[in-house]
């Protein structure tokens, strides 16, 4: 009599790889969470995987992704997100997990979309996910509810309501920058930022208006480049207005803008603080250091990751609690490059 063998018709690796078009090995290491895998490669096969209804759990427990949390940040190179990212990565290592981080774009929200859906097919124990972008609730709620992952968004959307969230009051920055400038007698303050501080340059115009203080568009410069190269060539425009017409202030999005309008001041012959007032915004380590010290608004870098790992570890516990939103507040640390008027 033959046996009753059980017959398997669900999808294996070996069909997998056919119908991504690669080898065994390829998909194997995608579907791991393999290092040397590049990540649009890997979401491809996981993707197909899970369209196949391929079950690769069993492959992923192999590098103990439930003891990894990913992290989605637009980039590293500033030190307001290079802290925030130090700070949490510090707590969950001496926790005990492994932090697998992905960046993204600043400007490409699907980007961002994308890596969260990666890290969540993945089986991470949790993400943080920092972003400076308007974002559709449902696509990533619908990622973080299919994987059961937990989350905690760094971000100035307050009206999200299925993960914890931490916002920073860049408003209040912004507010007590030119409140202090007003305070030392300048009434003429220009802005200089870039396509990534558009937020910025709203409080900007909202807190001139608010103080009745006239807003001169030609001295809001937001195109000539990110870090110190763009406030350079945006400083230099500056100091090209006549001196009588010239803004006696400025207010630098952040502090490495700052940086670049004191380049282009020495060349000028400008004076800072003397002929020309400055503040940025982030507090850099470096910005207590230069000559004149940078006046600045100290954003809590530190606070947020430590605050967005303490919550991530509690969601990871199994903590039920309503979620919540954390708002944190900056401060204004003075120092020698804003002169009274």
């Amino acid at each position: 009599m033959r046996g009753n063998h059980k017959r398997t018709d669900g999808p294996t690796l070996n069909s997998v790889a056919e119908r991504a078009n690669m080898s065994q090995s390829t998909v194997s290491k995608a579907l791991r969470g393999s290092g040397d895998i590049n990540p649009e490669t890997a979401a491809k096969v996981r993707q197909i995987a899970e369209e196949m209804g391929f079950d690769c759990s069993h492959l992923s427990g192999k590098i103990n992704c439930r003891k990894s949390v990913g992290v989605v940040f637009m980039e590293l190179c500033s030190e307001y997100y290079n802290e925030i990212y130090k700070a949490f990565t510090e707590t969950m290592e001496e926790n005990g997990y492994r932090v697998v981080t992905l960046l993204t774009e600043f400007e490409d929200i699907q980007k961002q979309e994308e890596a969260i859906q990666y890290l969540a097919r993945l089986r991470v124990s949790g993400i943080l996910f920092l972003t400076e972008l308007e974002f559709d609730l449902t696509n990533i709620r619908r990622t973080l509810e299919k994987y059961s992952v937990p989350a905690v968004i760094i971000s100035r959307m307050t009206r999200i309501d299925f993960a914890d969230v931490i916002s920073v009051n860049h408003s209040i920055g912004v507010e007590l920058a030119i409140e202090h400038l007003e305070k030392m007698g300048h009434r003429n303050i220009a802005f200089i930022g870039d396509y990534c501080t558009k937020r910025r340059e709203r409080a900007f115009r909202d807190t001139l208006e608010r103080m009745n203080l006239p807003i001169v568009e030609k001295n809001v410069i937001c195109n000539c480049g990110r870090y110190c190269k763009g406030g350079y060539e945006a400083a230099k425009k500056l100091f090209s207005i006549p001196a009588g017409e010239r803004p006696t202030a400025c207010f630098a999005a952040y502090d490495h803008m700052a940086y670049g309008i004191y380049k282009a001041a020495r060349e000028a012959g400008i004076r800072i603080p003397e002929d020309f007032s400055v503040v940025g915004v982030d507090n850099n380590q470096v910005s207590e250091y230069i000559n004149p010290g940078l006046t600045t608004v100290k954003m809590p870098v530190a606070e947020v990751g430590k605050q967005a790992s303490s919550m991530l570890l509690s969601r990871i516990a199994g903590s039920d609690a309503p979620f919540s939103t954390v708002f944190l507040t900056p401060e204004l640390e003075e120092r020698e490059s804003v002169a009274k008027i």
